[in-house]
């Protein structure tokens, strides 16, 4: 067997002013990656004391599972409902958006931004920092993340999801005198492309399929620590540096 050193740059989570569909996706990646990194060094340290002879029925850790099963739980999760929120017709990104708050309206990790006295966007006892106007109300979210609350937008989602170039667009550049274009964008019929997974579907896959390899290895870890969430420089907050090293 051939033996291979692979480096894997796991991107930080984002919180941007608006967050959109792509935020969600690197999100949940690094839900995922906590997740096996939790495992991991869970399993490290049960080898370890059991090396030395100490005793231990159990270790308490941080765990994410409800993060992970609110964005990916089968048929019930914000992913899943948003690949059927594509399917069906008539969908639209504030349906979607609509159906998450009817679902999810007693769920501990989401919340419904909602707008206080003076119109201000309220998410529970707090102020939103970024309000992007009662235009984008219908389309936000909130969901707590084992890094902190961010709150979504879900403008676009539905095209985003879908990700794919319309039948006839497709065919056009399948059609290229350009071979790398044509390498792209294979021939495929009008009903192939209905067919096709969305990319929520596909990136949740291929995440899949990186944990299972990463299961099959050994793990060494570098561990980075944001000093603040205000993308500031010599600026170091001890509430929000304590929070990540309780992960």
């Amino acid at each position: 067997h051939g033996v291979c050193i692979g480096v894997l740059d796991i991107f930080g989570f984002e919180i941007f002013e608006k967050n959109s569909f792509e935020q969600l996706c690197i999100n949940f990646t690094n839900e995922r990656l906590q997740a096996h990194f939790m495992d991991a060094l869970v399993k490290l340290q049960q080898e370890e004391y059991k090396r030395e002879g100490i005793k231990c029925d159990h270790i308490a850790f941080p765990d994410n599972s409800a993060q992970i099963a609110l964005i990916d739980g089968k048929n019930v999760g914000v992913m899943a409902r948003l690949d059927e929120e594509c399917s069906v017709p008539k969908g639209s990104n504030e349906g979607f958006v609509e159906k998450l708050h009817i679902a999810f309206k007693d769920h501990a990790l989401y919340a419904q931004p909602k707008r206080g006295k003076g119109s201000i966007m309220m998410v529970g006892t707090g102020m939103v920092k970024t309000d992007l106007g009662r235009g984008f109300d219908k389309l936000q979210f909130i969901v707590t993340h084992y890094a902190g609350q961010v709150m979504y937008t879900a403008h676009n989602w539905l095209d985003k999801n879908r990700g794919v170039l319309s039948a006839d667009l497709h065919q056009v550049v399948a059609n290229s005198d350009s071979e790398m274009l044509a390498t792209f964008f294979p021939q495929i019929s009008h009903d192939e492309m209905k067919k096709r997974s969305t990319v929520g579907y596909t990136f949740r896959a291929s995440l899949r399929a990186l944990s299972a390899t990463m299961m099959q290895t050994t793990q060494q870890y570098v561990r980075c620590i944001k000093p603040n969430g205000e993308k500031q420089k010599e600026l170091f907050d001890g509430v929000f540096i304590s929070r990540q090293l309780a992960y």
